[in-house]
């Protein structure tokens, strides 16, 4: 019952949505004009994404980096010339704090570029998302060889969905490309607090993880110096 509760509310919620924009008294020209805005700040808000993504993408190098060092570390222990033992243990506490730290980085950088939106089940805009455009029997191949009916199939499939969308291009209103346009930058709008936000969850793995790891060499090197 509650889930049906939570779903109702949630249409009621879209309702609420249409319902304001068809009311709304701006002429056709005004709202063709406040949704080529929304699509302006659309590619605006885009490019500052592909900037979080990209910081994501070289805090991932970082961990990517620690690895590589932490089996350097870890190698470095075993070999002969080193026999002092307090060498050994203390290049080891190294690679583990590195290795501990770039595993649970890259990790969590997994996890984020498979999260799974919520507003991706709640959002309708079929004008922009292929999850809304097209039907969930156009699946491209997980191989690269298809055969000729595989191929005729996806053509078909293919000409399917373009006549559904050229079919809801036409048939849509001004207040429909509005609403389409201004969810859309809504949506990004969204999307972006999740990846600085991702971001920002990333940067403080790694920082607490190098802070972790200076502190267990400061205090095991002042270990081995008071024995």
């Amino acid at each position: 019952m509650a889930n049906d509760v939570a779903e109702e509310e949630l249409e009621s919620l879209r309702e609420r949505y249409n319902s304001l924009i068809d009311a709304s008294d701006l002429d056709d020209k005004e709202i063709l004009d406040r949704a080529a805005k929304c699509r302006d700040l659309i590619f605006h808000i885009h490019e500052r994404i592909e900037y979080a993504e990209n910081r994501r993408n070289q805090v991932a190098a970082v961990a990517l980096a620690f690895l590589a060092g932490a089996i350097a570390l870890f190698l470095a222990s075993i070999i002969k010339d080193i026999k002092v033992e307090e060498w050994v243990l203390f290049l080891r506490l190294a690679a583990l704090a590195l290795f501990g730290t770039s595993i649970v980085t890259l990790i969590l950088y997994a996890r984020q570029i498979n999260f799974a939106y919520p507003f991706i089940e709640v959002t309708r805009t079929w004008r922009w998302f292929y999850h809304y455009a097209i039907s969930k029997d156009y699946k491209p191949p997980f191989h690269t060889y298809d055969s000729k009916s595989q191929r005729r199939k996806l053509q078909r499939l293919h000409l399917e969905n373009m006549l559904s969308y050229a079919e809801k291009t036409v048939k849509m209103t001004p207040k429909e490309e509005l609403k389409q346009d201004l969810e859309q930058l809504f949506l990004v709008i969204v999307n972006e607090k999740y990846k600085n936000a991702q971001l920002s969850h990333l940067r403080t793995v790694v920082t607490w993880g190098l802070i972790l790891t200076v502190l267990i060499l400061v205090i095991t090197g002042v270990v081995f110096a008071l024995n």
